[in-house]
């Protein structure tokens, strides 16, 4: 029992030893209580010093004990702030001094604006700058002692977390001219808003030149002009709100110092809160704007397209196939009908009339319920030959990167299923979702919100920011155009259950080679002089990506007897009125002006248009430059045999009698629009 005492009365002196020592480390690591507990003392010595010498006493009336407090409070965040009390923030005396320095600073600027916020103007400026300069001299005094002793040693021995360093680079103009806009348009509001004048006094006209130098200083100091990239919106931020934190202290300590207190401290600080606040909402969208990673956008030109459909390996596509063509197909058509597809019995039967299914075997079919892109990057690329999925491509962030990545993915003649919530579809179950009255009223909004926004430049990176692109509008013939657009030819296509649903083959190239047309003004790729290829300007009349559905259009609605389209669900209904007017025909003038066309001529056709010319009148209409005022509103034939015709006699007579048949044809053409 002896023993048994004994050696827990050395395990207990263990633990008290080996707890003093772990303390001792961590003191001598971070050395925080013996920091606080001098600093502490070294504050209100510098207080009570500073009171003494201002009223030769010690004592504290009740208006400085409050001071007292405040200072004492202050300095205790302060201090935790810039980690005054952690061995590792200084690196070395250089760093030290500056650190002491800037963390009084913060308490001058902190206290100040405390002061004249709540307007204690009695307070004595002595009491204040003195206590914080003795407070400096007292700490570099007390470090000093440490350094130069044991201190060096420690903090050699353990490292530095940081060193301080000011750089310039890298300035953005824009950043700058928009910031002294914001700074004086806030400036004279606020005047404004005091005073009822835009027109500054004296007095003021000095006190905007010096708070505007102040915030220009520390939007330099916090590095708010320079071009930075960041994680995102809060870091991109950070130097506004710094800069914002640093102007308002230092006016505080200037008016508190200056005794300025006859200025308005609603046009003083309501400049620095009303500037940020607009600073940061415009940089808002200037972040959306410009915070486009190399991979966060779509692919919109037929070069980027080609680029990707070359990286598939296409030869180990052809030898895959040639391998799997002895073996025994397990159809997938029973699978479809009882699994796959059971709840879209429907949908089975569109895809089973117009697929053989039954020579399709299940392992190259894949069936799907998703927006998201990375589930179709998972699948090996050349290994389905039927892609289904139930997700509408409205919430598809990004449609031409998803397109070609199942055309990745399919074999060359595969086939892809997709639905897409089309602009009929989308007004059919609007309507029966809510009263015909009530439907009247919201729909315009709803049309603008999910159809409109998404369209327009600047504001459609709104819109992707705030829904990522989620149950927006798509009119069928853009759905229809970007399959084309990414190497897919559709089949056929039936709306089922208040969706658009289509079946896409996958054809080894994109069927037309040009880039989308998206704004207001579009170039349309035309047979020109000599045959060479021109580009047409016009008003858009047609929902975006409807150029490549020409030949769809032709096999499916043929021609009408006046030689357009039939049924061409392409035009809009504004683009139908801007037809009837020839509105949309305005831009035509600067190929005019160009000489790319002529007054009157021959239209200039799409290649596929042009093709359905006979041979001969193809090889005759491209010796004469095309025109703004075809023969077609002169003759006004009603059908397409009647354009051949009449074009065939146009050219026949300006071919002989050129200035005298187009001054002929154009007074026709006037008179008849």
């Amino acid at each position: 029992m002896h023993d048994i005492s004994i050696q827990n009365k050395r395990l207990f002196t263990n633990r008290i030893y080996f707890s003093f020592q772990n303390m001792s480390k961590s003191i001598n690591k971070n050395l925080t209580i013996p920091f606080l507990l001098i600093d502490f003392i070294l504050v209100n010595i510098a207080f009570f010093g500073m009171n003494y010498f201002k009223r030769s006493t010690f004592e504290l009336d009740i208006k400085y004990l409050k001071l007292l407090i405040l200072f004492n409070g202050v300095w205790i965040g302060i201090s935790y702030f810039t980690k005054k009390f952690k061995l590792s923030s200084y690196p070395d005396y250089k760093h030290a001094f500056l650190l002491i320095a800037k963390s009084n600073l913060f308490i001058l600027y902190v206290v100040s604006m405390v002061i004249v916020l709540q307007g204690l103007y009695a307070f004595s400026r002595i009491q204040l700058f003195g206590t914080c300069i003795i407070l400096i001299i007292f700490e570099i005094i007390a470090f000093s002692s440490f350094y130069f002793t044991t201190g060096k040693a420690v903090i050699t021995k353990n490292g530095s977390e940081h060193a301080l360093s000011l750089r310039f680079k890298n300035f953005s103009l824009i950043k700058i001219f928009t910031d002294v806009f914001i700074f004086t348009f806030s400036f004279y509001i606020l005047n404004f808003f005091k005073r009822s004048t835009f027109e500054l006094s004296p007095p003021y006209e000095e006190l905007f030149l010096v708070i505007f130098a102040l915030w220009l200083i520390s939007s330099l100091l916090t590095r708010k002009y320079e071009k930075i990239k960041t994680r995102n919106y809060f870091y991109a931020i950070a130097p506004y709100v710094k800069s914002f934190i640093f102007a308002t202290a230092v006016i505080s300590v200037i008016v508190f110092a200056f005794r300025m207190f006859f200025y308005s401290r609603t046009q003083i600080f309501g400049v620095f809160v009303l500037t940020f606040f607009l600073e940061s909402l415009v940089y808002y969208f200037y972040y959306i704007y410009k915070s486009k990673s190399s991979a966060d956008y779509d692919i919109e030109t037929f070069q980027e397209v080609h680029q990707l459909i070359e990286q598939e390996d296409l030869p180990f596509e052809l030898d895959k196939i040639n391998k799997l063509k002895n073996r025994k197909i397990q159809s997938v058509k029973d699978k479809l009908k009882t699994l796959y597809l059971k709840d879209h019995s429907k949908l089975f039967k569109f895809i089973n009339d117009r697929i053989n299914t039954l020579k399709i075997d299940e392992t190259d079919t894949c069936v799907l319920n998703t927006h998201t892109l990375y589930n179709v990057q998972t699948i090996e690329n050349h290994s389905v030959s039927l892609f289904v999925n139930l997700h509408k491509l409205n919430d598809i962030r990004y449609l031409n990167r998803y397109f070609l990545e199942i055309h990745r993915k399919i074999y060359n003649g595969g086939f892809l299923i997709g639905k897409v919530d089309s602009i009929a579809t989308h007004r059919t179950r609007f309507y029966k979702k809510y009263s015909k009255t009530l439907a009247e009223i919201l729909y315009p909004f709803s049309f603008l919100f999910k159809r409109v926004f998404p369209k327009l430049p600047g504001i459609k990176k709104i819109y992707f920011f705030i829904t990522r692109g989620r149950n927006r509008i798509l009119s069928k013939a853009e759905a229809l155009g970007r399959l084309y657009f990414c190497g897919f030819k559709v089949i056929d296509i039936r709306e089922i259950d208040e969706s658009l649903y289509f079946i896409a083959q996958r054809v080894k190239h994109p069927s037309v080679e040009k880039n989308p047309s998206y704004g207001p003004t579009i170039k349309l790729q035309r047979i020109g002089l000599n045959g060479e290829i021109l580009y047409v300007n016009k008003f858009r009349t047609m929902h975006p990506y409807s150029e490549f559905l020409q030949e769809y259009i032709y096999e499916n609605n043929k021609l009408q007897d006046n030689g357009k389209f039939k049924d061409d669900f392409r035009l809009t209904g504004w683009g139908q009125f801007m037809r009837r007017l020839w509105i949309d025909e305005f831009p035509q003038f600067i190929n005019y002006w160009r000489g790319d066309l002529n007054l009157v001529g021959v239209r200039a056709l799409s290649q596929h248009y042009f093709n359905l010319y006979p041979e001969e009148l193809k090889k005759f209409r491209i010796q004469f430059k095309p025109g703004l005022v075809p023969p077609y509103y002169a003759d006004m034939p009603d059908s397409f045999e009647e354009i051949v015709h009449s074009e065939w006699e146009y050219l026949k007579q300006k071919q002989n009698h050129p200035f005298k048949t187009d001054i002929k044809y154009f007074i026709k053409a006037f008179y008849n629009i």
